[in-house]
């Protein structure tokens, strides 16, 4: 997730009018992925697109190599979109290297560019950042699932760029937060600081005279609420301290206060706590929100035929919603011939038993293939019928059933890139590439959930927006060349590269989060 979360906000209410937003408006048609005019609650939006033919799945992600792309920062295709709100916060004047405003780039300017990445031999279009209208440059602070970005282009245009990508023999992926929006809410107590994270929770209000369309704040106090279960950094099963009273707030958002972006926290704090103090996170656990998210995926599907999703910040939302989201994604997809829809899901931790529960049907520790003829066994054989957990025998190999599959792989693997960085920058005597490699290998499901048998579609590159760039690294172009040659030669899995890297792009400022855009 892009750390460029502290940005000022500027909420475009010209263009989300409180009273109409999502639930159709002819007035936003332009830019509203939900087309059903009758439907009041995100549950039954849909979107359609009217004599297209859908571009089926590839067989093989692995031969489709990744770039990962902000359309704000790569090329401005049409400066009429620049500067909607006629805000001074849309574009600055005059750096063209500071990281709070938007520079213009648009779907326009990526698909004036497609020749010349696919020369480069790039095969997939990573857009990172969400595509649907958000506070701030980079998307990742959404006011809106079902209305797009319209400084990056009326739907019309993002159309006309996934055509075009399609017209190549190229794939295109989206990013979605499925559960987080932007800072719009503010726990009783704490209106002008962060709120400590509580079990018990907070009651809720909004900050301005913004509201959310498709979810809602409710401070009656639910009796009957249940939290899901919690997996730890370790892989196994985190006990939840209860709250005083049993039950939670019956509202659609997580209201137990704030958690910061750093690794020192527990994952139930993660699976219930605002992300950074700055998103909104939506009580994605419980079933009323589990099918509204699902529809407004599907929208990105029927509306815009895209072929995959990387879902930013993987490891906050937990498996009671990945076994119920992943799966009705996939029968979206497969329902306009998409068999191979790929879901990647990004996983920061370098620790390998806390990003294998989300893999797959999920593995703790105890699950993980010992040698080479378990690993067999389980991936390759897909072999479903060993004992049951906790037989006395062999543990049971996966933690969900198949049928329910979270997300197939990694979108940056950083177990990985933190072993290579070592042995390129820091520990040169001592790498541990390969061994980290396969310690991935034995611990995670990779059985590709559509067709049944073994894909190992992890992601490997060297660069992304929350790493530093090899360019502002004391001598590290090189390193980072041969980086770049280890995840797209030697492991097996599917390359990424991040945008400018392949002409060693650099910046002026690489202090904070300048040297990453």
């Amino acid at each position: 997730m892009l750390h460029l979360l502290g940005i000022a906000m500027f909420i475009i209410l010209s263009l989300v009018p409180a009273s109409t937003a999502a639930p159709y408006s002819a007035s936003l048609a332009d830019i509203n992925l939900n087309m059903n005019t009758q439907a009041s609650d995100a549950a039954g939006y849909s979107a359609v697109w009217s004599g297209h033919s859908y571009t089926p799945s590839p067989a093989n992600w692995r031969a489709l190599p990744i770039y990962a792309v902000f359309l704000d920062r790569f090329n401005d295709g049409d400066p009429s979109n620049n500067n909607l709100a006629n805000s001074s916060s849309d574009r600055s004047p005059s750096d063209v290297f500071e990281v709070n405003y938007r520079h213009g780039g648009d779907c326009r300017g990526l698909i004036s560019k497609l020749d010349y990445l696919y020369a480069l031999g790039i095969r997939t279009i990573l857009m990172a950042g969400t595509p649907f209208l958000s506070d701030a440059w980079h998307g990742y602070n959404p006011l809106d699932f079902s209305l797009l970005e319209e400084h990056l282009g009326l739907l019309a245009d993002f159309r006309d760029m996934i055509t075009a990508i399609h017209s190549r023999g190229m794939y295109f992926m989206a990013d979605v937060t499925v559960s987080t929006l932007a800072n719009n809410l503010v726990f009783e107590g704490y209106s002008a600081a962060s709120a400590p994270f509580n079990i018990n929770g907070y009651r809720a209000s909004y900050r301005t005279s913004f509201q959310y369309n498709d979810f809602y704040i409710n401070n009656t106090w639910n009796p009957d609420c249940e939290f899901p279960i919690v997996w730890g950094k370790n892989g196994y099963r985190e006990i939840i301290a209860p709250p005083d009273e049993p039950g939670c707030y019956d509202s659609d958002f997580n209201q137990f206060g704030d958690v910061n972006t750093t690794t020192n926290v527990l994952q139930s704090q993660r699976y219930f706590g605002r992300f950074g103090s700055v998103q909104d996170h939506i009580k994605d656990w419980i079933p009323r929100n589990q099918q509204r998210i699902v529809a407004l995926t599907c929208l990105l599907i029927n509306g815009l035929d895209v072929d995959g999703l990387r879902v930013d910040k993987g490891s906050q939302f937990s498996p009671a919603f990945y076994t119920a989201w992943a799966p009705q994604v996939r029968q979206c997809a497969k329902a306009v011939g998409k068999n191979n829809f790929w879901i990647v899901s990004e996983m920061t931790t370098v620790e390998v038993p806390k990003s294998a529960v989300f893999f797959g049907r999920g593995k703790q520790p105890n699950q993980k293939a010992m040698n080479r003829t378990m690993w067999y066994e389980e991936q390759v054989q897909n072999n479903t019928s060993l004992a049951p957990l906790n037989s006395g025998n062999k543990p049971q190999p996966y933690i969900y059933s198949t049928g329910t599959e979270m997300v197939d792989s990694s979108s940056f693997h950083y177990p990985v890139y933190y072993a290579i960085l070592a042995a390129l920058i820091s520990d040169p005597f001592n790498p541990n590439i390969i061994g980290t490699y396969y310690e991935s290998l034995y611990s995670d499901d990779l059985v590709n959930a559509n067709t049944g048998t073994l894909d190992v579609r992890h992601i490997f590159g060297v660069s992304n927006p929350d790493v530093a760039r090899w360019a502002m690294i004391h001598d590290g172009i090189g390193p980072g060349r041969v980086g770049e040659f280890l995840t797209m030669i030697l492991l097996t899995g599917v390359p990424t590269i991040y945008y400018g890297e392949e002409q060693q792009l650099s910046v002026v400022d690489g202090s904070g989060d300048r040297g990453y855009i």
